[in-house]
């Protein structure tokens, strides 16, 4: 009864091995370092000539994955283990498979395997260690000004960034305020940004139902229309200056001109003597007398008097 759990969750899997010299009933089963189980029995298969090993699990949760491999190593130079390396396989193993095992290594072996990295790693950083020491050795004898220079230079670099980083400190102090007062105004200007979000996203939606709508118009028939347009525009204006027409008569015959001149004297002429004879034309009379003539109502005597009394305008009248 030495090393199982009776009242647990046990589960039996089983590995052969040719060789299981120091392995005895109880001696523990690893997953990563971690107990996961011991050894239940061991026993020897003669057909097979074999050593199989009987592995009692009791990690509840544990699933052994198909490409496993049940390694016999060594848990310390006294004690022999079994250690379960987990694959990658979605199928598993189920209870009483036997688990996949490879030949196990002797104490020299497993030495080297442990010792030879740390030695290949020593011997790497041996060589790297030196090629620095060659590499300094030769800067360090041919270069020996050259090298105090580039101290020198990176001592002067070093004192500029101080120096910079003074000044940058001085204005920062002077300009507190100031930069806090541009802060402030970027809060602001976020602040009405956030707060019209609503009206910024109605403008940018009318702003593409207007693109939508150039988009959609026919701008090819408008111009066209717009051209057949000018094009009649300028034929009425050539029609117009070769006198074509009402309007190309009117600007290009003196005739009309004159028969308006003439016209306009002969309305000026009449108004004239309609000033200095009034009773020629119209009768009328203050008192009440039987009037004569044309008869006038009040508002049209009270125009035609203000008619009579204006002057003339540039001999138009």
């Amino acid at each position: 009864l030495k090393g199982i759990n009776m009242f647990g969750n046990n589960r039996t899997f089983y590995a052969t091995y040719k060789n299981v010299s120091g392995l005895v009933p109880a001696s523990p089963v690893f997953v990563k370092g971690v107990k996961v189980g011991q050894v239940a029995a061991i026993s020897f298969d003669t057909k097979k000539d074999v050593v199989v090993v009987e592995l009692t699990i009791d990690y509840p949760s544990l699933q052994i994955p198909k490409d496993s491999k049940a390694l016999f190593s060594s848990a310390d130079f006294f004690t022999k283990s079994i250690d379960i390396v987990v694959g990658d396989s979605m199928v598993y193993y189920k209870v009483g498979d036997t688990i996949e095992s490879e030949k196990p290594l002797s104490l020299q072996e497993n030495v080297n395997a442990e010792l030879l990295p740390l030695k290949q790693k020593t011997q790497q950083l041996i060589g790297s260690i030196d090629s620095m020491v060659s590499i300094i050795s030769g800067v360090m004898g041919r270069n020996t000004d050259e090298l105090d220079e580039s101290f020198k230079s990176v001592r002067r670099a070093i004192l500029k960034f101080e120096s910079t980083a003074i000044n940058l400190d001085e204005l920062i102090a002077v300009e507190r305020h100031r930069i806090s007062s541009i802060m402030n105004k970027v809060d602001n200007i976020a602040g009405t940004i956030s707060n019209n979000s609503p009206k910024i996203n109605d403008i940018i939606g009318n702003m593409q139902k207007l693109s939508t709508t150039v988009a959609n118009a026919d701008l090819t028939g408008m111009i066209n229309k717009a051209q057949e347009t000018m094009n009649q525009i300028s034929q009425i204006t050539t029609k117009i200056n070769n006198g074509e027409g009402t309007m190309g008569a009117l600007i290009k015959s003196d005739s009309l001109y004159n028969e308006l001149n003439q016209t306009n004297e002969q309305i000026q002429r009449l108004v004239e003597n309609l000033k200095e004879n009034p009773h020629r034309y119209v009768h009328f009379s203050i008192f009440g007398r039987r009037e004569k003539g044309m008869k006038l109502d009040p508002k049209e005597e009270k125009r035609l008097k203000q008619i009579l009394n204006e002057p003339p305008k540039n001999g138009n009248q």
